[in-house]
C-alpha cells in the first residue's frame, strides 16, 4: 500500500516515523548533517510542523519509503472527506430547491 504524503518532491526521504506521523526529510539524511523535516500527523487531517534534525556518527538513519504517492485518494480520512462533501451538497441543494420553489410558486412560464 502506497504512503500517503500531502506535499512530495524527487529526493525527499519520507518514512513512518510514528503511528500517528510519517516525517519527510528535504533531502536523504546523512551522518553528521543538519536535515530540514515536516511531519504530517496521520489521524489529525494532515496538519504538518517543521524542525530541523541532527545526525551524529552514532545516529542511526532513517529507511525511507520507496512507494510514496500524492494522490489525494490514497488519505486516511478519504471516507470522512466523501461523507461531509456527500452531506454538504445535499444539504445545499435541499435549501436551493425549497428557495426556488418558493419564489417561482404558482408562477406559469410563458
Amino acid at each position: 500500500m502506497s504512503l500517503y504524503v500531502p506535499i512530495y518532491n524527487n529526493g525527499n526521504c519520507a518514512y513512518l516515523y510514528s503511528d500517528n506521523f510519517i516525517r519527510v526529510y528535504d533531502s536523504q539524511p546523512t551522518y553528521n548533517t543538519n536535515v530540514h523535516y515536516t511531519d504530517y500527523l496521520i489521524n489529525n487531517h494532515y496538519i504538518s510542523r517543521e524542525g530541523y534534525q541532527q545526525f551524529g556518527n552514532y545516529s542511526s538513519l532513517p529507511t525511507c519509503a520507496s512507494d510514496v504517492t500524492t494522490n489525494y485518494f490514497f488519505r486516511t480520512d478519504i471516507a470522512d472527506i466523501l461523507i461531509m462533501s456527500s452531506i454538504f451538497i445535499f444539504i445545499n441543494w435541499f435549501f436551493i430547491s425549497k428557495l426556488y420553489k418558493a419564489l417561482f410558486r404558482g408562477r406559469a412560464l410563458k
